[in-house]
């Protein structure tokens, strides 16, 4: 038996698995109008880290009205999980 090279490593690891999620959740909503940015960071307010958030989504929809307009917002923060066996949801 050879070894294992580093591509298959790679093929089969948690992190390409998430990856490979995370861009197909930027790609449904693209796709359904949303304006979406992956892998972007900002900086955790209690310890100073710098943390990733998987995906960040925008859109906005607009109805006209008699003199003027009106319009929703809404902007989702994505954390997309690979963890085997367990259901996660949390809204906050």
């Amino acid at each position: 038996m050879q070894p294992e090279t580093i591509e298959t490593k790679l093929q089969r690891s948690d992190a390409l698995r998430s990856l490979t999620m995370e861009k197909e959740v930027v790609r449904r909503l693209r796709r359904l109008g949303w304006e979406c940015v992956h892998s972007c960071y900002f900086k955790d307010l209690e310890t100073t880290k710098l943390r990733e958030i998987d995906v960040v989504a925008q859109r906005d929809w607009t109805k006209k009205l008699q003199g003027g307009s009106q319009v929703a917002r809404v902007n989702l923060v994505i954390e997309c999980k690979s963890v085997r066996g367990y259901h996660l949801l949390s809204i906050e």
